[in-house]
């Protein structure tokens, strides 16, 4: 009797066969996903979606255009003059994916800044609101932009500069302040102590692969995109190496303790770096990232206003 197998009898059961097939498909996908989704992320931290201004201030103001002092790019914003004129201007620096209305209080707070005697400027950064859509470097540029409204200030008569920023606008204020002596004062608001370190952690959480092997190596990738797109190196771009250049100048760190975007813990870095007895750091409750104005706008305003009207003459 013929007792030879024959080839097909050896193969395995269809439904075995078609799980491989569907664990296969299912790896690569995930590999592919993960691959991916790093430099999908990298292009819309570069070029996020423009907002259009649906505001403008009630109080007399003119459209303005100048240069960022780091690529001459051309920024837009509106300049507020204090009613009688003043030589004390305060500068608004918004964060990311947003614009010179700053979430709706860019205004209110500009209103409450020319009743205390102020010119008041408020501006898109790079890559957003009407500014040129280039890309957002998280303040490796920014300071430049920062700087060029500064510098725009003086061409109309400032001889005293204070600034406000939030989020990127608050770490490109502090790196144009360490760079010019000649800003008075500076309001903080969820800023960052070391982009390197603030983007690593977030994409080791975010991937669930924590400070592992596998997790240093997909955030060194995920991070190459960056500097790819951007044309920066965020290891560069560490406000706490700096801010001690403040030297004795006032400084007001404002961090909402609900901020799950930056935690405060950022902030508390800052003060420290700071070693500056006129640094100050203000934990709002309830606060969430760039909204501490919202858990109690009367005391915001008050604060900030107060704070930059004693510091900014």
């Amino acid at each position: 009797m013929d007792t030879a197998v024959r080839p097909d009898a050896r193969r395995s059961p269809p439904w075995v066969r078609r799980w491989v097939r569907f664990s296969v498909a299912a790896l690569a996908s995930a590999l592919a996903a993960s691959l991916l989704f790093p430099p999908v992320c990298a292009i819309f931290m570069a070029y996020p979606p423009a907002h259009l201004l649906v505001k403008t201030p009630r109080l007399p103001y003119e459209n303005v255009a100048f240069p960022s002092l780091t690529g001459g790019v051309q920024l837009k914003g509106w300049y507020i003059p204090a009613a009688g004129g003043s030589d004390r201007t305060v500068i608004l620096a918004h964060g990311f994916l947003n614009d010179r209305l700053i979430h709706g209080r860019g205004l209110p707070l500009a209103e409450a800044l020319e009743q205390r005697g102020f010119n008041v400027l408020l501006f898109d950064l790079r890559g957003h609101g009407q500014s040129p859509a280039v890309p957002v470097t998280f303040g490796a540029r920014e300071q430049g932009d920062v700087a060029g409204a500064v510098q725009y200030a003086r061409e109309r008569g400032a001889v005293h500069v204070g600034m406000l920023g939030f989020s990127i606008g608050a770490v490109s204020a502090i790196l144009a302040a360490s760079a010019d002596p000649g800003i008075d004062a500076v309001v903080a608001d969820s800023a960052f102590a070391d982009l390197h370190g603030y983007l690593e952690t977030a994409v080791l959480t975010r991937s669930h692969l924590g400070r592992s092997y596998v997790g240093a190596r997909y955030a060194a990738y995920s991070l190459s995109w960056y500097r790819l797109l951007t044309g920066t190196d965020e290891r560069a771009v560490r406000p706490e190496a700096v801010i001690a250049r403040l030297g004795p100048r006032p400084v007001l760190l404002i961090h909402g303790a609900a901020d799950r975007v930056i935690p405060v813990a950022e902030s508390r870095k800052l003060l420290a770096a700071a070693q500056n007895p006129r640094a100050e750091l203000w934990v709002v409750p309830g606060g969430r990232h760039t909204h501490s104005y919202e858990a109690d706008p009367a005391a915001y305003t008050a604060k900030v206003a107060g704070f930059l009207d004693e510091n900014v003459r």
